[in-house]
């Protein structure tokens, strides 16, 4: 039964108190636990009714109940609702941790890398599944936690379907995986404003949505990597056999650190010339009949700068069929370190998947107990020194202290 607040006038109204809206609805449920409303081990109202009835939006009450979560008042119970714990300050004295229900939180998992049809893309499958193993380890470390994958083949299912077959299964959560698109990011943001189900974005670009997202930045990732290969040489030479979203921001961040060490915009080549704006081709057999045609044309080229890993490999077979080798003849640094790399020796720059996974998931426990403030988290890749890029740096200092 619910039972209605004889103060909600008083409570809304901002111009008559000092107190956020937020504040006043908080203190106003807590008198209403206190004086009996809702007893030790009720549970409250649904959050939208609750909002409905102090005729405010849902994150202004979400700010409210989380206080109460927070000092322990209120508990919730994994998809099963909000349930009062204590009645009055004292009763808090006795020990909370003991009496937290032991049902596991659900949590949903809606992303387009997790099915089998992303074998045929293995650098999206190697990120879902990085991603996904310490996801699930962060949560467990303190948390016990069932998850539930809404899978997105393809276009056949759409962001509100899978949105809505978590909502049915009652998540108390839920983490949406690389969505790549702006379209995609707006209609995530449009759903998660509607649904009383806390949402994060983990996204491996920067996306300019309301909700919370954590990603790692391309364009840092392109500077850094260019920035690396500066020390050895003042020319550089991207190769880039496709046009995506993720080469933009890579090539835009090399373009930068060109332009802050002071050198003329030509420094920076971009090669080949022409690129088809998709990658869904075999991009090992584009990056080789690329890379041969770069090192046949263009010998002078010795500071290689590969958009991914799977280009730089292709860049590294051309070059062996012609007598070559990455780190002797010229550097080389690749994107996205990929296992492959390793086993080539190649040079990457990491992206910090483990820490995605770690940051969003922590960031989506926090919006479970009740700390609503929308954040964005922006990482950093790191460099993978190996033989591409080492050997060329450390032939570089030995010349240096031999002069």
């Amino acid at each position: 039964m619910t039972v209605k607040s004889q103060s909600i006038a008083a409570v809304v109204n901002r111009e008559t108190t000092g107190s956020p809206v937020y504040r006043q609805i908080e203190a106003d449920l807590r008198h209403r636990i206190e004086r009996g409303d809702w007893r030790v081990g009720t549970m409250l109202p649904g959050r939208r009714d609750l909002a409905r009835e102090y005729s405010v939006d849902l994150m202004t009450l979400q700010r409210s109940i989380g206080a109460l979560l927070e000092d322990g008042t209120l508990v919730a119970s994994g998809g099963r609702g909000t349930f009062v714990r204590h009645a009055t300050m004292r009763d808090r004295s006795t020990s909370p941790r003991s009496e937290r229900p032991t049902k596991p939180l659900k949590i949903g998992i809606i992303g387009s890398n997790v099915s089998e049809t992303a074998l045929s893309e293995p650098i999206k499958l190697f990120f879902a599944y990085t991603f996904l193993s310490n996801f699930e380890a962060e949560f467990r470390r303190s948390q016990q936690v069932d998850f539930t994958y809404a899978d997105r083949p393809g276009n056949n299912y759409s962001i509100s379907a899978a949105m809505e077959q978590i909502t049915n299964l009652e998540m108390d959560g839920a983490v949406f995986l690389f969505e790549q698109s702006e379209s995609d990011a707006s209609e995530i943001a449009q759903i998660s404003m509607k649904s009383s189900i806390p949402v994060v974005l983990a996204a491996d670009r920067h996306i300019a949505t309301p909700i919370p997202v954590v990603y790692y930045d391309n364009f840092a990732a392109g500077f850094d990597a260019a920035r690396h290969m500066l020390r050895v040489a003042n020319e550089l030479c991207v190769v880039s056999p496709f046009d995506v979203f993720y080469t933009h921001d890579r090539i835009a961040g090399m373009r930068a650190a060109v332009q802050s060490a002071g050198l003329p915009e030509g420094a920076l080549t971009i090669w080949p010339k022409v690129r088809p704006t998709s990658a869904d081709n075999d991009q090992v057999r584009a990056a080789r009949y690329a890379g041969e045609e770069l090192l046949r044309l263009h010998p002078s080229k010795k500071a290689i700068l590969a958009i991914n890993d799977l280009t730089a490999i292709g860049i590294q077979e051309a070059a062996s069929e012609i007598g070559l080798q990455a780190g002797h003849d010229f550097a080389m640094i690749g994107f996205d370190d990929l296992p492959q790399a390793a086993m080539c020796g190649i040079s990457s720059m990491q992206p910090p998947l483990a820490q995605l996974a770690c940051e969003s998931a922590s960031m989506l426990l926090r919006l479970i107990n009740g700390d609503l403030q929308a954040m964005q988290i922006r990482l950093k890749s790191n460099l993978i020194e190996r033989a591409s890029f080492r050997s060329v740096t450390q032939s570089t200092s030995e010349e240096h202290n031999y002069e």
